[in-house]
């Protein structure tokens, strides 16, 4: 990314309908989503006392339809108005399950219970608490924005409400309207990852006008758009990848029975293993094996102390 926005009024020119999209709109537009997102979502971090991670994945310009292809289940939608030097809508779409998991830590933490998410409810209440969460979001995303952008910024919450996009179409819901369509990995910490949408109408960028531009430069930025994508995939999975929570397992010994001797066993039986008193366990994520440790006592519990760094390459092959 690296849009010039102080060039961004020159790109105003005829009554407003637009041709094609200059690849300069959409990084743009992929600066001002990403600006906007990463910084509103690190507020949740505080808010809701836990990591928030939120990669961005992409922007390209769709109808709202389109945008929304992939989502088949029910999502919560937030209308935002953006005002100041440039005026438009925005829409902030969040899967119900990332929503909930929001709201269920938010709740934890101001009355200082157990999270649910399960138990949340899309109702009224639960709804104003998740609009509580999008005016923080809003709060700190368009502070972001101000000091990349300057100029006058105000974006503010007109509504939000829950939506079945099974039920109910995306062009019943938002509209037909094109948009510039940027979506993301949001990840709140100890959850599934979820893809999030902020689809902005173009006058939000300040570029509304009929802009022209050759095939040649339009299959050029089309191909770069496609590889920049690519690489950028690439890092937001290592960077999810790191959230992921895979069972840690401490292996004391192993080894094998007959079934007519396990059927034989009764309270007081005796197994024994061949790993000797005094040997390092095995520590595994999964079912891969990484590391080699003791056992030690911790706080009154057992814990494992790594001795041993083990070659997780030699040892997924060793399991394949």
């Amino acid at each position: 990314m690296g849009a010039d926005f102080s060039d961004l009024d020159s790109l105003l020119d005829g009554d407003g309908d637009i041709v094609t999209i200059n690849p300069e709109i959409i990084e743009a537009g992929e600066e001002i989503g990403a600006t906007l997102l990463k910084a509103g979502f690190e507020s949740w971090s505080t808010y809701l006392g836990r990591g928030v991670l939120y990669t961005e994945g992409g922007t390209e310009y769709h109808p709202a339809a389109e945008a929304l292809a992939g989502e088949k289940g029910v999502a919560v939608v937030s209308t935002l108005e953006w005002k100041g030097d440039h005026e438009g809508e925005l829409h902030l779409i969040v899967p119900e399950a990332g929503a909930k998991s929001a709201i269920a830590y938010f709740l934890a933490v101001a009355m200082g219970t157990e999270a649910d998410p399960e138990s949340v409810q899309m109702d009224e209440e639960g709804l104003d608490s998740y609009k509580e969460l999008v005016n923080t979001l809003l709060g700190q995303g368009t502070q972001a924005l101000r000091g990349k952008l300057g100029g006058a910024i105000n974006i503010s919450l007109l509504d939000t409400r829950s939506v079945d996009f099974v039920a109910s179409h995306p062009a019943v819901e938002i509209g037909t309207e094109e948009f510039l369509a940027h979506s993301g990995q949001l990840i709140i910490e100890g959850q599934m990852p979820v893809t999030v949408y902020l689809l902005m109408s173009v006058p939000v960028t300040g570029m509304s006008a009929e802009i022209q531009e050759s095939a040649s430069v339009a299959a050029a930025s089309a191909a770069a758009s496609t590889a920049k994508r690519s690489a950028k995939k690439a890092v937001d999975t290592e960077d999810i990848a790191k959230y992921i929570k895979v069972p840690v397992i401490v292996e004391l010994a192993r080894t094998k029975m007959r079934m007519e001797m396990i059927e034989s066993l009764s309270p007081g039986s005796i197994i024994e293993f061949r790993k000797l008193s005094g040997e390092l366990l095995d520590v595994f994520a999964g079912n891969t094996r990484f590391a080699q440790g003791e056992v030690i006592i911790t706080n009154e519990h057992f814990g494992i102390q790594i001795r041993k760094l083990v070659d997780v390459r030699a040892s997924i092959a060793a399991n394949s």
